[in-house]
């Protein structure tokens, strides 16, 4: 039973976009938290993953990762049920590594669901043509040759052209050829009281994500040379630098705001008992 359409809540969107558009020069990846209802697909959540391999045409994760993400699904009550990844200067297309590992990931439950974000428009840094959205979201499924068509065209955000999934095959772990398919996909907005709260726990998660990325990338430089280690040292402190300037302060801003705001929200209700138990009182005494 293959997926009909999928549903990517606000908050979650939001922490992929913020993800694929952390780096301009590799590809990010992460799963999806949500559930399935029939043919349906219901994304709550994103969960970044840190990178092993950072290539600009594709990217790896430990598998441990992966273990370690189904268990913090399972304590929210979710399931993964799908992945993202994102496609600097590139399309949303699917390439054929892409369709490779969707249909790995379909073997366990053919509802499973890929999302690709088109960033950075442009190639090579130049300019994006005109009318060109910055971020395009596109979900897709692999399916077989001999399948019937593709019966949908994806949501993009904004609403772009859909790209063409024809020329991208591949052999799948059946040694059949598939190629990518298009998922009808939307964006869901929330008006949960905890919206805000996942929102800002997704953008502290991939904060953590990138800063593992640094510090492995770190270790595994190790050089014997004194001045090579400087090197790398301030290398590392200037990514942490910017992790922190980049993201992690305007974070904090927004979460001193919410929590403000929450403050704000406890005191006149606590003003507004303490006025009716003042006329109740009163009316209590006049009666």
């Amino acid at each position: 039973m293959s997926l009909a359409h999928c549903s990517l809540a606000k908050e979650a969107a939001f922490c992929v976009v913020a993800h694929a558009l952390s780096t301009e020069k590799q590809e990010v990846m992460g799963l999806l938290f949500g559930r399935w209802d029939g043919q349906q697909a219901f994304v709550e959540e994103a969960h970044p993953l840190a990178r092993t391999d950072r290539r600009a045409d594709r990217v790896e994760v430990r598998p441990e990762q992966l273990a370690y993400a189904a268990s913090i699904a399972e304590s929210k009550n979710l399931r993964i049920v799908g992945w993202y990844h994102s496609h600097p200067h590139i399309t949303a297309a699917p390439s054929h590594v892409d369709v490779r590992t969707q249909r790995a990931y379909q073997v366990l439950d053919d509802r499973f669901v890929g999302i690709i974000v088109a960033c950075f428009p442009g190639v090579d840094g130049a300019a994006a043509a005109r009318g060109a959205p910055a971020v395009t979201l596109a979900a897709f499924q692999a399916r077989a040759t001999s399948a019937p068509g593709a019966f949908a065209v994806p949501l993009a955000l904004p609403v772009t052209p859909p790209p063409s999934y024809a020329s991208v095959a591949a052999t799948s772990v059946s040694a059949e050829a598939h190629e990518g398919r298009d998922v009808p996909l939307s964006i869901a907005s929330t008006s949960t009281p905890g919206a805000l709260a996942t929102a800002l726990r997704g953008l502290a998660a991939l904060q953590e994500a990138l800063l593992v990325e640094e510090v492995a990338a770190r270790q595994e430089a190790s050089p014997t040379d004194e001045d090579a280690g400087a090197f790398c040292d301030a290398v590392f402190r200037k990514a942490a630098t910017l992790l922190r300037a980049d993201a992690l302060h305007p974070l904090i801003h927004v979460a001193g705001a919410w929590r403000g705001h929450k403050r704000r929200r406890r005191d006149a209700a606590l003003a507004e008992r303490d006025r009716l138990l003042a006329e109740t009182s009163a009316a209590a005494a006049a009666a």
